[in-house]
């Protein structure tokens, strides 16, 4: 999946580059999770669910991920969005998440 790879390229510049390519890279990333959940929502996801990735990706821009996480819990099945969001989250500076967590996403997730 094309967009993966790009976003994945983006969160590293995020995480490895100067603060304006950290703006730069954040900024792309979530107007591509906007994308994505506009393109994919009109095949796979509801409008509800479609106003909630929007919603969580707005959280997750102002540093609030547990509650992103708890907002995109609500849609059934999980989809690719709910995965940029978790990867978003793994990759910025003063994640939580261990590197065991980390490796399993990459390995499970590899394009």
């Amino acid at each position: 999946m094309p967009i993966i790879l790009f976003l994945k390229m983006l969160m590293s510049m995020a995480v490895h580059s100067s603060t304006g390519t950290k703006l730069f890279a954040a900024l792309a990333v979530s107007t591509a999770c906007l994308w994505l959940v506009g393109t994919v929502g009109s095949d796979l996801l509801s409008r509800n669910d479609v106003s909630i990735h929007r919603s969580a990706t707005a959280k997750s821009e102002r540093g609030h991920w547990t509650l992103a996480h708890w907002i995109t819990a609500k849609v059934k099945p999980p989809l690719t969005a709910k995965k940029i969001l978790l990867w978003m989250d793994m990759a910025r500076r003063g994640t939580d998440r261990t590197f065991g967590q980390v490796s399993r996403f990459i390995s499970a997730n590899p394009t």
